[in-house]
């Protein structure tokens, strides 16, 4: 008869004859089964402590019939102290805890993303997907009681990516983020600072800075409250004139009314001319903030392609001449 931890086996066998050895318990027993006529029974389980008698009966009905008194102490199950199933934010560190009255050892296991010792009672982990961690305890109380339970960790994954820090051409304008960035309509966005930037609450805003920024985004679960954060620089080079292609006066967008320079860093103009197809000059300025309307002599002009000419120095003493053609529409 053998005893491992909670259960009870019994092995037997008659080789000289064809007499049955059977494992039988009284009728007081709580046992999972109420006897057994196997050669090898099935484990045997106990639902409450106590003192128990487990009889073995051999060659029953013979004259060398043989009972077999053993007592069985059965001890209440430990009582464990345990962290619950636990939701985490990705990055973040937890510590997990078991105790008991009379907990003599614990181990952990597996060891992925756990701060070493694994032998102790509590340890710290840092899973970067969801995991379950398992434990084997050990008690002193009558010889070693051992339980074996485990917690799972659930991670929830937010990351924020701003892009990588990039130059931008003066007057041009950049899409921010970067294809990491967590989408979906569970998370938030805000980008700071708002300067230049055509949203703060969009995964991918657009920036035409005036000079170097440094953009932060935040990224949240909502339903979590688990949060990232990243961060860019964009730089501005002052290497092209930069125009629009076409403009319309009655446009509901603002911006898009008037035609002239996109540029931040062009400080001076030595001439900014607008020629319709017969070639005479509808706008001249050498004002760098001015634009065209559409109109001449405060007449306005129908739509057509209009050709420019530009003469300029930005800021770094840099000269630029181009020439191009727009599309005035109403």
């Amino acid at each position: 008869m053998l005893r491992d931890r909670d259960n009870v086996f019994c092995f037997t066998a008659n080789n000289l004859d064809n007499s049955l050895s059977r494992l039988t318990f009284n009728s007081c027993t709580a046992s999972s089964i109420p006897s057994s006529t196997l050669q090898t029974p099935p484990p045997i389980t106990y639902t409450q402590p106590g003192l128990y008698n487990v009889y073995f009966v051999s060659d029953e009905g013979l004259p060398t019939m043989q009972v077999d008194c053993k007592q069985i102490r059965v001890l209440p199950q430990p009582i464990i102290e345990i962290n619950n199933d636990t939701l985490i934010c990705q990055r973040d560190t937890i510590l997990l805890v078991a105790n008991g009255p009379n907990l003599y050892s614990a181990l952990w296991s597996p060891v992925h993303n756990t701060i070493p010792p694994f032998d102790t009672t509590s340890i710290r982990v840092h899973p970067q997907e969801d995991y379950r961690y398992n434990v084997h305890l050990e008690f002193t109380q009558g010889g070693g009681c051992a339980y074996d339970t485990s917690v799972l960790i659930r991670v929830s994954k937010v990351f924020a990516d701003a892009g990588p820090d990039r130059f931008v051409a003066d007057g041009a304008y950049t899409i921010l983020g970067g294809p990491r960035m967590s989408m979906g309509q569970e998370y938030s966005y805000v980008w700071t600072p708002p300067t230049y930037l055509s949203s703060i609450v969009k995964p991918n805003p657009t920036s035409r800075p005036l000079d170097v920024m440094a953009y932060y985004v935040t990224v949240t679960n909502d339903s979590t409250g688990c949060f990232h954060s990243d961060s860019v620089w964009v730089r501005t080079e002052c290497t092209e004139i930069h125009l629009p292609n076409a403009f319309n006066p009655v446009s509901d967008v603002a911006v898009n009314r008037n035609f002239g320079l996109l540029n931040n860093n062009v400080v001076k103009l030595e001439y900014f001319k607008i020629f319709n197809r017969w070639g005479q000059v509808v706008f001249e300025t050498t004002d760098t903030g001015k634009k065209w309307d559409g109109t001449q002599n405060n007449i306005e002009l129908p739509p057509d392609n209009y050709v420019w000419i530009i003469d300029g120095y930005c800021v770094n003493g840099k000269r630029i001449k181009k020439q191009g053609t727009v599309l005035l529409t109403r």
